[in-house]
């Protein structure tokens, strides 16, 4: 499973969220984000200072989230055009990824999955991927690579600052993440039961499940 994201702008010092986007590829329990022009609760608008928003729209946490109409928006995206700056939102959802840089070449990124219907087990590790075209840097210490089996000894390979859940059918697990690869990362969680770490796949907490929920959050250098 690959949960796949692209987005593009120059403002990298806010957050930027991505409404998740369920295709039929959710069959094989791949997750894509990114078409945003499909999106119906999506908005776009033009402004001279990327600060002051329209008549009408409201400030939540500038540069972040407003209301309209009585309704929440996220900000998706701000781009310097020739005429302004165009911003792109959509409505607040239950999926989401959102990323930040935190100085130089550090990001901090957080995933929220939570499912109301169930989709296919798929087979093999679930592999999650970085948004943005963001790579991890493997020169950087605590960042290593690691493909080998669940355990103790992948333990040494979790990013230190990595936390999250995992959810299903009433259970619930603390999880890690552990770089894959440049661009996608595993979870491996505790079964609290035998006492023992297990990476996230079909037997365990899998997608098929609707009431399946992925939380996780963590920082790295890229390259």
């Amino acid at each position: 499973m690959s949960c796949c994201l692209f987005l593009s702008t120059s403002v990298a010092t806010y957050f930027y969220w991505v409404q998740e986007q369920w295709h039929e590829s959710k069959v094989f329990a791949k997750i894509e984000a990114g078409a945003f022009e499909s999106f119906e609760n999506q908005i776009k608008f033009t402004v001279q200072d990327k600060a002051v928003l329209p008549e009408g729209y409201e400030w939540e946490e500038e540069g972040r989230e407003f209301t309209h109409k009585g309704m929440f928006y996220d900000i998706i995206s701000i781009k310097k055009i020739e005429t302004g700056w165009l911003i792109t939102a959509a409505s607040g959802g239950m999926d989401y990824v959102r990323y930040r840089n935190i100085g130089g070449k550090e990001y901090e990124v957080e995933y929220n999955i939570l499912f109301t219907s169930g989709g296919t087990a798929g087979s093999g590790d679930y592999l999650f991927t970085l948004p943005g075209g963001l790579q991890f840097d493997f020169t950087a210490p605590g960042q290593i690579a690691y493909t080998g089996v669940s355990g103790y000894n992948a333990m040494k390979y979790r990013l230190s600052s990595a936390f999250g859940d995992l959810i299903v059918s009433g259970f619930h697990s603390s999880s890690e993440a552990i770089p894959y690869n440049a661009t996608q990362f595993r979870i491996m969680n505790n079964n609290w039961g035998t006492n023992t770490w297990l990476m996230h796949g079909p037997s365990n907490y899998a997608m098929s499940d609707g009431t399946y929920g992925m939380k996780m959050t963590f920082k790295f250098k890229a390259l």
